[in-house]
């Protein structure tokens, strides 16, 4: 866990973390365009900001800082947690949905 690693880690650790969110949004990003999910373009707000705020924590690490690292790992379970039951919920919905034969970016 980020809050638990030494110094030499969290840089490690949140090049790990940065590599996987970009595999899982790029997953997310192409299901939101299959299935036009009418909230693509808040959804995919809401990865960049991550994103940045990621790099910007990984930018003060570098830099000495780490307490940006502390704060991110104290705060991003709950943020994640957020996420998934607010704007990956709907976008579960919308693939059930269409699954379900209901035109893509419609609610049956």
């Amino acid at each position: 866990m980020l809050t638990d690693a030494p110094h030499e880690r969290p840089s490690v650790t949140s090049s790990t973390l940065r590599a996987h969110l970009l595999r899982h949004f790029g997953d997310e990003q192409r299901w939101m365009r299959e299935s036009e999910l009418p909230a693509f373009d808040c959804h995919q707000r809401k990865h960049d900001r991550l994103l940045d705020v990621l790099a910007e924590v990984e930018r003060r690490f570098t830099k000495g800082d780490e307490t940006g690292v502390r704060r991110l790992a104290a705060k991003l379970p709950k943020r994640l947690a957020i996420h998934a039951t607010t704007m990956d919920a709907t976008l579960v919905a919308q693939l059930g949905a269409n699954a379900a034969g209901a035109a893509p970016g419609r609610w049956p």
